[in-house]
């Protein structure tokens, strides 16, 4: 089913998002 990898995708780049996010509050 193609709603299955696009819910793939998007919890990807949210997961994604929260590791550059994490990476960039750490370094400041």
């Amino acid at each position: 089913m193609a709603t299955l990898q696009i819910v793939k995708v998007v919890c990807w780049l949210v997961g994604w998002l929260k590791s550059v996010l994490c990476r960039q509050a750490g370094s400041t």
